[in-house]
């Protein structure tokens, strides 16, 4: 492991703040960081025994209409098919027939590897990020099971109905969304690049699969109708190519996402009010609405640590981030309704954003709906990443 006086070059979380917390660890002061800390290693010592997972896990069923089974597939997943076997959209309902190896591969994928990654460094112990390392290199770098960089068969919609045939139809936009997990993702690779177990060849190829990546996602078709995606779509995709390009050090992308894709996506998708009227239509306005500002924060995160601050930022008609932020605590406090019933959200679906919520818009009541309503909120190991307030 590296010594205690080097940061790792993350772009989410500042490396300082990892350097920090790892040293706090070691002798927890608070007992939040005790049960954090506990927590975490429980998960990555769960985690050294799953895996690896690769998209050439499918079988032959799923394989892409290119025929290569390296190419990753997933379909859409709120699609159902009616009584009278036509296909229809069913908003916020999981169809788990629609999961396939790909996508359930690539999720599984991302959580191990951001929890034994994080887990490496912040115990200072070496099995963890050897076992990240080599389900990354699984992944992505391995020629025998590697993904190719495009997402080109994403969210399709399988079995649609041409007269008396079943067509296979190609990806959509949408299929970008799979890479929403990158922002955090990178910060972990950061994590391991500090260690031995992340060599020059893994850095260089890897690196290699997201320029790759970056270049599909910024000229193809499919990439165009997701950045141009006035919903979450739309904020992830930003977010999630800004840390492609903050990694790679595009600055001339990285400051195109910032100035301009932001702001026009704030302009669209925030009222005046702080409102998200394209998550209030949904099936599920709590969970969507929180989902989005999530991926706001995110991308405001990575701007702000590259010296950009976004939640202040105003748009012509006062539209900001701060204000959706505050605009979500009347719905905590239980002072106003959402449009549909709604379910209780989970806390790992939203702890990102009510911690940046109390942390950046500096209100108190991010935290306290955070506790009052997850009692065991200490166990999200992110409290390691973006401590609660003093």
């Amino acid at each position: 492991m590296p010594p205690d006086s080097i940061s790792p070059h993350t772009l989410l979380v500042p490396g300082a703040q990892y350097e920090k917390m790892r040293q706090a660890l070691k002798n927890p002061t608070a007992p939040w960081q005790t049960i954090s800390r506990d927590a975490l290693r429980q998960a990555a010592t769960a985690a050294m025994n799953q895996g690896p997972w690769s998209v050439m896990d499918k079988d032959d069923a799923q394989i892409a209409p290119s025929g290569n089974k390296h190419d990753f597939v997933s379909y859409s997943e709120y699609y159902w098919k009616n009584a009278n076997g036509e296909l229809e959209w069913r908003d916020g309902q999981v169809n788990k027939a629609m999961i396939t190896k790909d996508i359930d591969g690539l999720y599984k994928m991302w959580s191990a590897v951001r929890i034994l990654g994080t887990a490496g460094y912040l115990l200072d112990e070496p099995r963890f990020s050897e076992r990240a390392s080599f389900l990354l290199r699984h992944w992505f770098l391995d020629p025998k099971y590697c993904m190719t960089p495009h997402l080109k068969y994403a969210a399709g919609i399988p079995g649609r109905v041409v007269g008396h045939k079943e067509e296979r139809i190609e990806g959509r936009g949408e299929g970008l969304h799979r890479m929403k997990e990158l922002p955090r993702v990178l910060d972990t690779v950061a994590l391991l690049e500090t260690t031995s177990c992340w060599t020059k060849a893994d850095r260089d190829g890897f690196r290699a699969w997201l320029r790759a990546y970056v270049k599909w996602g910024t000229e193809s078709e499919l990439g165009m109708h997701e950045r141009n995606a006035v919903n979450n779509h739309g904020v992830y995709y930003i977010a999630h190519m800004l840390a492609c390009a903050l990694y790679l050090d595009d600055k001339p992308l990285a400051a195109e996402l910032i100035e301009k894709d932001y702001k026009e996506r704030l302009i669209k998708q925030i009222e005046p009010d702080g409102a998200l009227p394209a998550e209030y239509e949904r099936t599920r306005p709590f969970h969507y609405t929180v989902y989005t500002l999530q991926g706001f924060g995110l991308l405001a995160e990575l701007a702000r640590n590259n010296g950009t601050d976004l939640y202040e930022f105003q748009g012509p008609k006062g539209q900001s981030l701060h204000k959706a932020f505050e605009a979500l605590v009347p719905f905590l406090k239980g002072d106003k309704e959402w449009p549909k019933k709604e379910t209780k959200l989970r806390l790992d679906e939203s702890f990102v954003a009510l911690r940046l919520g109390g942390l950046r818009c500096h209100d108190p009541y991010f935290e306290k709906y955070l506790e009052t309503t997850f009692p065991d909120w200490a166990r999200e190991y992110q409290n390691l990443l973006w401590p609660p307030p003093l």
